[in-house]
């Protein structure tokens, strides 16, 4: 029996993240290399005010593999409003896909950003497959020079 869980990171570095970075960028997916990079220069550790990171894991019968990650920043074009933040880099393994892990995800980032006052979120996409997925979670496209869907109201 398979077991997904999702929890905060706190040390993103005592975390398998290097493979799955690596997974990612061989599939043209750049977003995990890029938290790994801003986590290790301190350019972004998802610790401010409504922030969170979040990975995915899913215990079988081998032990628990890293199934995905995602977090939540503030909206880069509104970095004063704490009613508003941006959901970001969220990766999920390929053989791993459709299984509820992103969604489970999401579920604990849209719960805390409720939990912080937040609004809004935001998010940027090009990628048909991943906005159907947002849109599916009540996201709605939005014309805005850096925002391609935006999420209104609780869960």
């Amino acid at each position: 029996m398979t077991r997904l869980r999702v929890e905060p990171v706190v040390d993103l570095a005592s975390l398998p993240i290097d493979g799955l970075a690596e997974r990612a960028e061989r599939e043209g997916h750049g977003m995990v290399r890029v938290l790994v990079d801003e986590w290790r220069s301190g350019t972004n550790r998802f610790d401010g005010p409504g922030e969170r990171l979040v990975v995915a894991w899913l215990d079988g019968a081998d032990g628990p593999r890293l199934a995905g990650v995602g977090g939540l920043t503030i909206e880069p074009s509104q970095p004063d409003d704490a009613t508003v933040r941006r959901v970001r880099r969220v990766y999920v393994e390929a053989d791993l896909r459709r299984r509820g892990v992103a969604a489970a995800m999401l579920a604990d980032l849209m719960a805390h950003a409720e939990r912080s006052g937040v609004r809004a979120l935001t998010l940027r996409t090009n990628h048909a497959p991943a906005a159907r997925f947002y849109e599916a979670l009540g996201f709605r496209p939005v014309s805005e020079p850096t925002v391609s869907h935006r999420r209104h109201g609780g869960r």
